[in-house]
């Protein structure tokens, strides 16, 4: 996988910091299985606000590990390595399927 695109509709879930200050960070809780999460790793990851929007975060994914508890269990956790170059970054409008947009 190339690059996944994110919409984060929930601030509550979006992106933060493992350490203050550092540029690695976890991202909220997404609904894909454990073996595209896998797939996913090393790949680019942009955070929008719409389909239609540039993104406002994203990184390259670093790892991901599941959500074992309430709310959300089972869901992934991305975590990233943010960059400045993966803000304002577009992508069209066709291949986005539950928020999410892969690109192989």
């Amino acid at each position: 996988m190339k690059a996944i695109h994110l919409i984060q509709k929930d601030a509550k879930l979006a992106p933060s910091p493992v350490e203050k200050g550092s540029n690695i960070y976890e991202s909220g809780y997404w609904s894909l299985t454990p073996g595209r999460a896998k797939e996913a790793i090393g790949a680019e990851i942009y955070f929008h606000e719409s389909q239609a929007s540039p993104s406002f975060f994203g990184g390259i994914i670093k790892d991901c590990r599941i959500k074992d508890d309430e709310p959300w269990k089972d869901r992934i956790i991305f975590k990233l390595e943010a960059n400045r170059e993966f803000k304002n970054v577009e992508t069209d409008r066709s291949g986005w399927a539950m928020e999410m947009k892969m690109v192989e």
